[in-house]
Formats: C-alpha cells, structure tokens, sequence
C-alpha cells in the first residue's frame, strides 16, 4: 500500500484510505490480488484535483471501483473465473445496484473505459486479450518502416537483429506487461503512448 501512497498527493490520503481500505477488504474475501491491486491503480487514477470521488461516501465509490474493474475484465461472464453477478457485488458490498451503476458511469467517463481495455486488464487475462492484440498489429503495420530501419542498424546481419527481437517475443506477456505498466494513473496519455508503442514492438 505504501508504494501506491508515493503516488498520492497527501491532502488525498484520507480518501484513498478509505476507499481502498474497503476494495483490499472485498478482494480479499471474494476475488483476488489482481482485483485487488486494479482497484488500488483505479482509485489512485481518481485520486485528482476536482475528482468526484471526494463527494458521497466511501463505500459508494469502492463499490463503483471493484464494479468497473470488474466489467472491464467481464467478472459478470459465468465463462470467467472469479465471476460474480452484479446483484451479488451490490449484495456483498451492502450498496443498490443503483449507486454502483451510477458510480461506474462516472468512472467509464472519466476514465474512458472499454471492456478488455488493455490499462485496466488483469494481468492474468492479458496474453488472451484479442483487443489488444488487434490494436497492437495496427500499430506495427503503421510503424513497419521505422522497424526495419532499426533491425538494419541493430548489427552486422538481419540474423542478429532478428535474434534479439524473438528474445522479447519468448517472455511471457504477463510479466512484460506487467514492467511496463506505471502506477501513475494521472498520466494516462504518457502511460498510453509507451504503453501501445511497446506493444506493437513485442509483435514483430
């Protein structure tokens, strides 16, 4: 939890206590680390000047939270493990349905969510995430010049070039993904941009 504090301005403190301290609790109990530690990076993300989360009630918003990690990562879906339906979360956070739908249309904006959206998946449904695949051959189509410049420079030989290239290919996506992610959420264009760009690197 400290690592996660560095990131937050003191005078928000108090608020991401208080609502994480409600999210770590759920996960705890009902889900996993992985949740767990998305609903940390999610309520850091909120954790701004003018955020909404600094109105209504803590649990409120810790509902909202584990609801949009949650519907991003298809925790709804019976076909997923864990999987819970949003009846039962309301039930089990002691919120209606009401306030943890209204939450989770504050963070979809805010944040600009999509289900499987490559910042906010779970590390362990990464390598099977068809969205960020998609995107990522996108990107490696547009840069596909710039590549080949690069593997012309990388040595003496294409061989060699090519060698260091299925080096990155062979670690597994988790990890990788994993080293790449920041915890700083209030730079989500920044975190965006290497993010892709790293991407469309490890699918050559």
């Amino acid at each position: 939890m400290n690592d996660y504090l560095q990131d937050v301005a003191v005078r928000f403190h108090p608020l991401f206590k208080a609502v994480t301290s409600l999210t770590d609790l759920f996960c705890d109990l009902h889900l996993n680390n992985e949740y767990r530690d998305m609903c940390r990076e999610m309520a850091l993300a909120m954790c701004h000047d003018g955020t909404p989360m600094a109105r209504g009630k803590p649990l409120s918003w810790a509902a909202g939270i584990v609801h949009a990690v949650g519907w991003v990562n298809f925790l709804q879906d019976p076909s997923f493990e864990p999987h819970m339906t949003s009846k039962q979360l309301a039930r089990r956070l002691c919120v209606s349905q009401g306030t943890m739908s209204a939450k989770l249309k504050i963070l979809r904006e805010k944040l600009s969510l999509v289900q499987f959206d490559p910042d906010w998946c779970l590390p362990s449904l990464m390598a099977d995430n068809s969205l960020l695949w998609m995107l990522s051959v996108v990107f490696l189509w547009a840069a596909r010049e710039p590549m080949l410049q690069m593997l012309r420079g990388l040595g003496k030989s294409l061989e060699g070039g090519l060698k260091s290239i299925t080096s990155w290919c062979t670690e597994p996506a988790a990890e990788l993904t994993s080293r790449l992610r920041t915890i700083h959420r209030g730079r989500t264009m920044t975190v965006r941009g290497r993010f892709w760009q790293s991407q469309s690197t490890i699918c050559i």
